[in-house]
């Protein structure tokens, strides 16, 4: 039987509840982070990983991430719900200290890095 997509219209984050979302006029640099060409924050409705999952029918075992930086804000033992995992990070945004936390804590849990690319631009 094939699986349905699901979406949830929400910003992945820390906790259940709400955030800013600053909304840029090139849409794919839009993030809950504080960026200096925002054209508008918009309010949106929080969820955690782990509860966007339960609303799953299956278990996802791949996470694919592209947050603007808000990757920063995922809590550490949430990447670890999955066997792979595929992520755009921003030091340039977030600093480089706080993507070695989450890589740091991937490897210690048996993560193992496939493949990188440093020549995408941020």
């Amino acid at each position: 039987s094939m699986t349905v997509p699901h979406l949830f219209n929400v910003a992945a984050g820390p906790e259940e509840g709400e955030v800013s979302f600053n909304v840029n006029r090139d849409f794919w640099s839009s993030s809950v982070l504080d960026r200096a060409n925002a054209a508008q924050a918009v309010t949106v409705p929080q969820r955690t990983i782990p509860a966007m999952i339960a609303n799953l029918p299956f278990t996802p075992n791949v996470l694919i991430m592209d947050i603007e930086g808000g990757e920063t804000r995922i809590p550490l033992e949430h990447w670890t719900l999955f066997d792979k995992v595929i992520v755009e990070f921003h030091a340039r945004l977030v600093g480089q200290d706080a993507i070695d936390r989450i890589t740091n804590h991937l490897t210690a849990n048996g993560f193992v890095e496939a493949g990188e690319d440093r020549r995408s631009m941020a």
